[in-house]
């Protein structure tokens, strides 16, 4: 998939703040724009249930494109990098969701 960079935030003032402004907004949405590309190539066509992390609105952002038909499945999951530990650390605990039957036969 990738890393791309988004400038941080500078002291800088004036014109200067709001041209910064503008650049790390659309260095974030050409990063959102490129993972929404990724997911449309790895997962293909049809509805999928998946896990979410990290960046609230950065998974927001990326799923609301309109080729990817995929429904969240909670709890949302507190993924703070994309290091390689944090994300088996992510799908571990993914993987780790009880399930809780309700009304079923014998209970």
């Amino acid at each position: 998939m990738g890393r791309r960079h988004v400038q941080g935030r500078t002291k800088a003032g004036g014109q200067s703040q709001q041209r910064f402004a503008r650049r790390r907004a659309n260095q974030a949405q050409a990063a959102y724009d490129a993972a929404a590309d990724h997911a449309h190539r790895v997962w293909g066509p049809g509805r999928l249930a998946v896990v979410t992390g990290g960046d609230q609105v950065a998974v927001a952002d990326v799923l609301a494109d309109r080729r990817l038909d995929v429904e969240t499945v909670a709890p949302f999951l507190d993924v703070p990098d994309s290091r390689r530990d944090v994300l088996e650390r992510a799908v571990a605990d993914a993987a780790a969701l009880q399930v809780r039957v309700v009304n079923a036969p014998g209970t």
